[in-house]
């Protein structure tokens, strides 16, 4: 009898360890109805709520959703989404820095922390027809299940988009106030700049108004509306991605089908910092790590 017990006492400990190892992160803020299933199990959200590997974090219709990660990166849930929590390592001491988050619909707007500028480091956020690699930004993405979309919206430096069909070749870069979109079976669309209201208009529900502060330390920073920066201050020019056909970007594009023969391509390098306005040592000195205060 004694032995069953220590046997049962022994389990219960090696389930709390787990449980414990696979906290990544807490939800900060929440409104409407949002909740977490977990095992099977639906639990409502509440502030303080620990985010575990594996989790599944949903809203309806209202409802909006915080998580702020232990590796300081910051994810926002808009109205009727779901996300999947796939992979989450942060270990400062082997230097190694992962992260998977799935979208499989919805709305959600990332702020990925400054770990994973570093190299070897790994931040994606994937949905059915598009993947999303960056290393220390913020931006947007949308999955419409129904026309089977996705659409990526920089806001800050730059992020790296493929279909998840080639997550090698036929990628672009998104910078400040551009899109791609990815219909599954398709490569992304070149990039190309929006207005300030349709930028807005992708903000849109995807912040948590009433703290009297922006959603991110970079919301409103001079560089995100392109500073006077001096040409020898800039980043330096990123090689294009495979299969863009100008590169002043005022052709009108459509999707291309996986396979195409795509014969024509840029030969010239693209200078985002002409969008962002400042170099990565600038950028870096003004952004720093995130370390979001609620």
């Amino acid at each position: 009898m004694r032995r069953q017990i220590a046997v049962w006492i022994g389990m219960l400990l090696l389930v709390a360890v787990r449980v414990v190892a696979q906290s990544v992160g807490t939800i900060a803020d929440s409104a409407g109805q949002a909740d977490v299933l977990r095992a099977g199990t639906v639990v409502p959200a509440a502030i303080g709520m620990a985010v575990q590997l594996g989790d599944t974090l949903r809203t309806a219709r209202p409802g909006r959703l915080r998580v702020v990660f232990q590796d300081d990166s910051v994810v926002s849930l808009g109205d009727d989404s779901e996300l999947q929590i796939d992979t989450q390592v942060f270990d400062p001491t082997g230097g190694t820095y992962t992260a998977l988050l799935r979208l499989v619909r919805g709305r959600l707007r990332a702020v990925v922390s400054e770990y994973y500028q570093r190299s070897g480091a790994r931040y994606e956020i994937e949905t059915p027809s598009a993947v999303s690699g960056v290393r220390g930004t913020e931006f947007v993405v949308t999955f419409d299940p129904v026309a089977e979309t996705t659409a990526v919206v920089g806001i800050s430096q730059r992020v790296a988009v493929h279909s998840v069909e080639d997550r090698v070749r036929h990628g672009v870069v998104v910078t400040a106030h551009e899109l791609t979109e990815v219909v599954r079976g398709h490569y992304p669309t070149p990039p190309r700049r929006l207005d300030e209201a349709t930028f807005r208009q992708y903000l849109e529900g995807l912040e948590f108004i009433g703290e009297g502060r922006p959603e991110s330390q970079t919301v409103g920073l001079a560089w995100l509306r392109g500073a006077d920066i001096p040409p020898e201050d800039r980043a330096a020019a990123l090689p294009p991605p495979v299969g863009l056909v100008t590169s002043d970007r005022t052709q009108v594009y459509g999707p291309r089908t996986l396979g195409e023969d795509l014969t024509e391509e840029v030969n010239e390098r693209r200078d985002p910092s002409g969008i962002i306005g400042n170099s990565p040592a600038v950028l870096q000195s003004v952004t720093g790590k995130v370390g979001v205060d609620f």
